[in-house]
């Protein structure tokens, strides 16, 4: 019984300082704190105009893939990978380094043809990382072409002021 009144008694004393000091900081200045908040948005929206964002800049890269590949600038899709980067096509072995990816392109530029690319999430993994899932779409060379659809994910890696691919896989169906 004597317990009850101990406890509110303890537990008074825990949230009262709390309450006084937020009331405190409240009715010190709340002129200034609403004037951050009503120019951070300005400012916050201006700089994005300035600059294209995440997604943005990854979805101008797969633009560039996809020109490169139409034009059969396989040298140009091997530029949008980091050096050291490792791609891993399906049902086959992993393919790592700028030059031997640029070299599998160039094959299945042979086997393939009407890439289109469909980014569905960009995710910030930090400064410079991202992470990147789709789908893909492209069409089969030969007396019968047939379409062939999948998705892939690409951790993209910042490299001076452009973003490139560090890790891509890719594999049929959805």
């Amino acid at each position: 019984m004597h317990r009850i009144p101990l406890v509110i008694a303890f537990l008074a004393g825990l949230i009262g300082p709390a309450l006084a000091q937020q009331g405190e900081s409240e009715a010190a200045s709340p002129a200034p704190a609403q004037q951050v908040e009503s120019t951070a948005p300005a400012q916050q929206a201006e700089n994005e105009a300035a600059s294209p964002t995440l997604a943005q800049q990854i979805e101008a890269a797969n633009a560039k893939f996809i020109d490169f590949f139409n034009k059969s600038d396989f040298a140009g899709i091997g530029s949008l990978y980091s050096e050291d980067a490792t791609a891993f096509p399906p049902d086959s072995s992993m393919v790592k380094g700028r030059a031997a990816i640029e070299a599998m392109w160039k094959g299945m530029g042979e086997q393939v043809t009407d890439p289109e690319v469909s980014t569905l999430e960009v995710k910030s993994l930090g400064p410079t990382a991202a992470q990147e899932f789709g789908q893909f779409s492209l069409k089969t060379k030969g007396s019968t072409p047939q379409e062939v659809t999948g998705k892939y994910v690409v951790i993209w890696e910042k490299v001076g002021d452009d973003w490139k691919m560090a890790t891509d896989i890719w594999n049929h169906g959805n």
